[in-house]
């Protein structure tokens, strides 16, 4: 969602807040080459502001359901 108000809002302050984001992660993705297999291993989240938000809103929703 995050990724999609970054398109259609416009460049300031608001948008480095919410919609600039940490990538945690392990890049490039682990190789292990068995000759017969290939195996990959990667993992990436993208953070953000609103993500969090997100989080906490559905957090908070489920706790009260």
């Amino acid at each position: 969602m995050g990724e999609v108000l970054l398109l259609f809002s416009p460049s300031g302050l608001l948008q480095d807040i919410f919609l600039k984001g940490y990538h945690l992660g392990i890049n490039p993705p682990v190789v292990l080459d068995l000759r017969l297999f290939t195996f990959t291993l990667g993992f990436t989240f993208q953070i953000n502001l609103l993500s969090l938000l997100g989080i906490i809103l559905a957090l908070y929703t489920y706790k009260q359901a």
